[in-house]
C-alpha cells in the first residue's frame, strides 16, 4: 500500500497489506540439504562405528576457517546418529579464564535434564541421578559451581571420565565440544586425558575449532585415536546449489550466481550473507515467481573480508533493529528476549519481539526455543555476527549494556539460588564494562 508518512521519520515508511496469517508458523529455518561435505560425513560417522566396535574413546578434531561450515556439518552429523547414540554439546567461550569446565557443564546439564529454572539443590539431584556414585556426583558439581568442595583438579578429571563412561555404557554417547580454540589448557588436557583413560565405553569427542588451535597446540589431535578433519572451502559448483537453496529455486540471474560465487571463494556463509544484501539492497528481487537482477551488479562493491561485509549489513539495519542486536550480542551467542528488553528499556516489549522477527528475516538470529517459563530464545546465526554487531557498539554504550545485564542475569540468577554458577560470567561483563 502507499507508504506511510510518520512523525519522527524522514523519509515515508513502507507499508503493507496483511493478507493472511499461517495457522502453524514455523518456528525454525528450513532446513537445507548439506552440500558439499558428503567425504567429512561419512568419516565422522566411521569415528563413531570405531568408538562403538572398539568401546573406546576417539577424538575428531573439525578445522576450519569460520563460516566455512563446521557448525552446519556438526548440526547434520548429530541429526543423522540421533537415533543410535546420545548427543550432547557445549561450547567454550572467548572469555574462558575462569570457567574452565563450562562446555563440559553445558553437555552435562543437557544429559541430566538441568533447565536454568532449577535451583542448585534440584541441579545436584539430576546430576546425582545420571552419575549413580556420591563422590562423583560431589566433584562434578564442585566443577560446575553447583557447590563451594573443592577438589584437585586430577580428581575432576577422574569424575568427569566415570560419568561420561557411565553415560557410554548406557548408549554409545557423542559429546561435542565447540570453538575448543578458546579453550584453556586445562580443558584441552582433559580431552586428551579421556581419549587416554576411558575403558569399554563408546565415546566420540568432536571439537570444532579455527585453525588458530594449531598455534597455540601445533601436535594436537595427531596421537592414536585422533583424528584432525580440515573442512577445506566449497567447490564454485557447491556454492552455486548452496545459493540455489537458499532462494528455493535454480533459476538465479547468471550475473548474480557468478557475483556471488567468486567473492564467496568457498565460504558458504560469505555467499549467504552477501545474497541476503543484495535482496536487502533490491538489487536482486523476486518478480512474477523468479529472480531477477535489478542494475548492473558487476559494479556491486563486495566487502573483501566475511567481517567486513557482515559489518555492511549491520549498517543497512533500522535504527531500533541495530539497537536490539547490539543488546543480544552483549548477553552473548544465545540469549534471551527477556534479556534484550532489558537492555533496551526505551524499546516496548512488542517492538523488541517484532525487530527480532525481521532480524531473523535478514539471517542474522535464528530462534532457540523457549525455556521452562515459557520466554523465548534465539541465537546469532553466526558467531561472526555477533562479533560484527558487538564490535560495532560505542565504548561507553557497550559499558552501560553490560552493566544492565549484570543487574538483570544477579536478579533472576537470585531468584533461582543460581548466583554462584554463574558469577564468573558475570564478573567477565563487569570486568567489559569497567576496563
Amino acid at each position: 500500500v502507499e507508504p506511510l508518512e510518520l512523525k519522527g521519520k524522514s523519509k515515508p515508511v513502507p507499508a503493507y497489506k496483511l493478507v493472511s496469517i499461517p495457522s502453524a508458523p514455523s518456528q525454525e529455518p528450513a532446513t537445507f540439504p548439506l552440500i558439499g561435505r558428503d567425504c567429512e560425513l561419512a568419516l565422522l560417522t566411521r569415528e563413531l562405528e570405531r568408538a562403538v566396535d572398539d568401546r573406546e574413546c576417539r577424538l575428531v578434531t573439525l578445522l576450519g576457517d569460520p563460516g566455512v561450515g563446521k557448525s552446519r556439518l556438526v548440526g547434520e552429523f548429530s541429526a543423522a546418529v540421533g537415533a543410535e547414540a546420545d548427543v550432547f554439546g557445549g561450547r567454550c567461550l572467548a572469555y574462558g579464564r575462569g570457567i574452565t569446565f563450562w562446555p563440559l557443564a553445558e553437555a552435562l546439564r543437557q544429559a541430566a535434564g538441568i533447565v536454568d529454572d532449577d535451583a542448585p539443590p534440584a541441579a545436584r539431584a539430576k546430576l546425582s541421578a545420571i552419575v549413580a556414585d556420591d563422590a562423583v556426583a560431589e566433584r562434578i558439581a564442585s566443577a560446575f559451581g553447583l557447590s563451594e568442595q573443592q577438589f584437585l583438579v586430577d580428581e575432576v578429571f577422574w569424575a568427569v571420565r566415570r560419568v561420561l563412561e557411565t553415560l557410554a555404557r548406557r548408549r554409545p554417547l557423542v559429546v561435542v565440544f565447540d570453538d575448543i580454540h578458546w579453550a584453556e589448557q586445562t580443558f584441552l588436557e582433559l580431552i586428551e586425558h579421556l581419549v587416554d583413560t576411558v575403558r569399554d565405553a563408546p565415546l566420540l569427542l568432536l571439537c570444532p575449532a579455527r585453525p588458530i588451535l594449531l598455534e597455540q597446540r601445533p601436535s594436537w589431535a595427531q596421537r592414536p585415536k585422533e583424528v584432525r578433519l580440515v573442512l577445506t572451502p566449497l567447490s564454485q559448483a557447491d556454492v552455486a546449489l548452496v545459493l540455489e537453496n537458499l532462494l528455493g529455486s535454480p533459476d538465479i540471474p547468471e550475473d548474480a550466481r557468478r557475483r556471488i560465487v567468486e567473492a564467496a571463494e568457498g565460504n558458504p556463509l560469505f555467499a549467504e550473507q552477501l545474497l541476503s544484501m543484495m535482496v536487502d539492497e533490491g538489487l536482486l528481487r523476486h518478480d512474477d515467481g523468479r529472480w531477477v537482477a535489478a542494475g548492473d551488479l558487476s559494479r556491486l562493491s563486495v566487502p573483501p573480508t566475511i567481517q567486513a561485509l557482515l559489518a555492511a549489513r549491520l549498517d543497512q539495519l533500522e535504527h531500533e533493529e541495530r539497537l536490539v542486536l547490539e543488546a543480544a550480542a552483549v548477553v552473548g551467542q544465545r540469549f534471551a528476549q527477556d534479556a534484550v528488553q532489558e537492555l533496551v528499556p526505551d524499546l516496548a516489549a512488542k517492538d523488541v519481539a517484532a525487530h527480532l522477527a525481521a532480524l531473523r528475516r535478514k539471517q542474522l538470529v535464528r530462534p532457540q526455543g523457549s525455556d521452562v517459563h515459557g520466554a523465548r530464545t534465539f541465537r546469532f546465526h553466526h558467531i561472526l555476527v555477533r562479533d560484527a554487531a558487538y564490535q560495532g557498539i560505542l565504548k561507553r554504550s557497550r559499558a552501560t549494556l553490560h552493566e544492565r545485564f549484570v543487574a538483570w542475569a544477579d536478579r533472576v540468577n537470585r531468584l533461582r539460588d543460581r548466583e554462584s554458577e554463574f558469577e564468573e560470567i558475570l564478573g567477565y561483563h563487569l570486568e567489559q564494562a569497567h576496563g
